[in-house]
């Protein structure tokens, strides 16, 4: 067993009751979200839930991984199989990580991180997929051709939080709000906030731009104040991750 010292309280960036209607960005969307279950959206505003501080001291990853669980990730599926496959990685593997000021995913994606630190391809390495409520783990290569729904927080972003490191400028390919042709759908406001948060918007678009939805492909982002709902493969929110959060597994390779 382990050691882990925890207190969670809700971040104050949860959801609240009432909380204004998903900005959509094109009518297939308004469709395909209308029939989104809510048990997803439900254990993504968990993985939003702070942890003041915890403590890993040579823990199996199995016994981490129910950790998660007891956290409130009550429905939960490692497929050890592909994980285990490749020699390097297995579920009694020690995993060592002290943290604080931290939400329950940027842990999770620690913890996965440090778990893949000895694979020798990055399609070995673990992530996890959240769809119908269920938290799936397995390897990149198991996954990479499965759409899901991560929640990002853009806030630090587009209103840096004083003494806390800000990701840096936004590197936008599109001036017109165009790409390939196709006009991009205006998501935000007019003051110098909402511009950031367009053009922000405009740049992950340009990021594996054909597999979008308005240019012919499946992933597709929707926009709840300050975080972005994002439907998509792996690969892509991998290269998202690096783009919009800090450190965890999705910046690997970068």
């Amino acid at each position: 067993m382990f050691g882990a010292c925890i207190i969670l309280y809700l971040s104050a960036y949860l959801y609240p009751a009432g909380s204004p209607a998903i900005e959509k960005s094109t009518g297939v969307q308004q469709t395909k979200n209308d029939q989104k279950d809510e048990r997803t959206f439900t254990v993504l505003r968990l993985l939003e839930q702070h942890v003041d501080e915890v403590k890993f001291e040579d823990s199996p990853l199995d016994e981490v991984l129910k950790w998660f669980r007891d956290q409130g990730l009550k429905n939960m599926i490692i497929r050890w199989a592909p994980i285990e496959l490749s020699g390097n990685i297995n579920r009694n593997m020690p995993i060592n990580l002290q943290l604080s000021d931290i939400t329950l995913g940027d842990l999770l994606d620690y913890v996965l991180a440090e778990a893949s630190q000895s694979v020798q391809t990055r399609d070995e390495s673990i992530t996890y997929i959240v769809e119908s409520g269920v938290i799936t783990f397995s390897t990149r290569a198991d996954m990479k051709d499965d759409m899901f729904i991560r929640l990002y927080n853009i806030s630090s972003i587009v209103h840096p939080v004083p003494g806390r490191d800000s990701p840096g400028s936004i590197q936008s390919c599109s001036s017109h709000a165009s790409v390939n042709n196709v006009e991009i759908p205006q998501i935000a406001g007019n003051s110098p906030r909402e511009k950031k948060i367009q053009q922000l918007y405009e740049t992950l678009l340009s990021i594996e731009s054909d597999t979008w939805e308005i240019y012919g492909g499946k992933g597709w982002i929707q926009r709840q104040g300050d975080r972005f709902m994002i439907y998509q493969c792996v690969e892509v929110h991998e290269i998202i991750g690096g783009t919009v959060r800090r450190g965890g597994s999705e910046t690997w390779g970068e």
